[in-house]
């Protein structure tokens, strides 16, 4: 038995979009998900957790740990699902977790049956201003690896750093995807967003239970939303302009991070 097996049950929520979704996870099983459209998270977020606990025939006292996407995604909707999470949290003494919500994209997206060992994984969102949130991750036969840094990117910079094939998720391909298959032609697989939405909060859940079982946990005082910031913001408009010449790899990551072995990865009860 791993770990993650004897951890539960954690509740994941993923409020990063105008999706919200929610995901119970224990013992390795999945207990149950929903994911809606929202006008307004922090009206609709509580009545989806009371649904989603009632539907899998728990209490908020029964729960074992909070897990929460914390972007990058929408300010306001990373905030209001933060604060909710910590309420709970503080309120039920309650161990917090914040997953990086590309992470919880991305390790979705590896379920898919395209995604074989070493393909590339690339979430997207739509950060406004022609530029997308982004992050890659390579699928292997036991896990899912970082292999970039998050990023706020152009879409035709980050196709332009991707030698390979690549499988795109996320409400970013909704406004990008026309333009990734274009510069990508058949090197591009898009899947599709309805899909994959749906698994959200349970993958925030299915991190969270990685990391309660390695005795990772955040605190409840000091746990903020992961904001990404622009080239231009982070490096100033002369630096960013060279690493437009000089390809992103000055701002991906230089050590691979494994994000979840997939005896991680929850069955349905």
């Amino acid at each position: 038995m791993s770990d993650g097996e004897s951890v539960g049950p954690v509740l994941g929520l993923e409020t990063g979009s105008p999706i919200a979704s929610v995901g119970l996870v224990a013992g390795g099983r999945l207990l149950g998900h929903i994911s809606r459209a929202v006008e307004s998270h922090g009206k609709k977020l509580p009545a989806l957790v009371d649904e989603l606990l009632e539907s899998a025939a728990l209490r908020l006292e029964q729960l074992t740990a909070v897990a929460v996407g914390i972007g990058p995604g929408s300010f306001t909707g990373l905030r209001i699902g933060l604060a909710y999470a910590k309420g709970l949290a503080w309120s039920g003494g309650l161990p917090i977790l914040g997953i990086n919500s590309l992470d919880a994209m991305a390790l979705g997206a590896s379920r898919h049956p395209i995604a074989r060992p070493d393909a590339v994984i690339c979430p997207i969102l739509d950060a406004r201003k022609g530029e997308v949130y982004a992050a890659l991750y390579r699928a292997t036969a036991t896990a899912v690896e970082k292999i970039s840094d998050d990023m706020i990117v152009d879409p035709g910079h980050l196709t332009a750093r991707i030698g390979g094939e690549a499988i795109f998720v996320g409400e970013g391909v909704s406004v990008h995807g026309a333009r990734l298959t274009d510069a990508m032609g058949k090197r591009a697989s898009i899947l599709d967003n309805d899909e994959h939405s749906d698994s959200r909060g349970m993958m925030v859940a299915a991190l969270g239970v990685a990391r309660i079982a390695s005795g990772d946990v955040d605190s409840v005082l000091s746990l903020q939303p992961s904001y990404v910031r622009s080239l231009e913001a982070a490096l100033g408009g002369q630096a960013a302009a060279r690493l437009e010449t000089a390809g992103m790899e000055a701002v991906w990551s230089k050590e691979k991070r494994s994000l979840s072995s997939s005896t991680l990865l929850p069955t349905r009860s």
